[in-house]
């Protein structure tokens, strides 16, 4: 999966208005919608392309399934190349999609990122 070329605030934004999308409440279902097709507007992008780009990923790039780990070791390469396989669950790609966010990465984060890279050399 090709990363996006949005900034990591704005991102943000993106993802935790996403995440109101599963309220209780259908009017706060609504706002969220209309909201996340507001932050989505200067980058070009509708919300079912990021659903197709979500749910397709193996589909959509096979020269990415031959791909090999980055190296130099860059953890937030690392991380879009884990998310190019379909191999993780949801807790998984949100690990993997919040590290391409961050400048660095603590002790923890860091032995997960390998356990991660090391389960995608395997499956691929």
């Amino acid at each position: 999966m090709n990363a996006l070329a949005i900034p990591a605030g704005d991102a943000r934004r993106i993802v935790g208005v996403a995440a109101r999308l599963r309220s209780d409440h259908g009017g706060e279902v609504v706002a969220a919608a209309a909201a996340l097709a507001r932050l989505l507007e200067p980058y070009g992008l509708r919300i079912e392309a990021l659903v197709e780009h979500a749910l397709a990923p193996a589909q959509c790039d096979k020269h990415a399934q031959q791909r090999t780990a980055p190296t130099p070791f860059d953890h937030r390469d690392a991380a879009e190349w884990c998310l190019e396989a379909d191999c993780f669950n949801a807790v998984e790609r949100k690990f993997l999609a919040d590290a391409m966010c961050l400048a660095r990465l603590s002790e923890k984060q860091s032995t997960w990122l390998a356990k991660l890279i090391g389960r995608r050399e395997v499956e691929q």
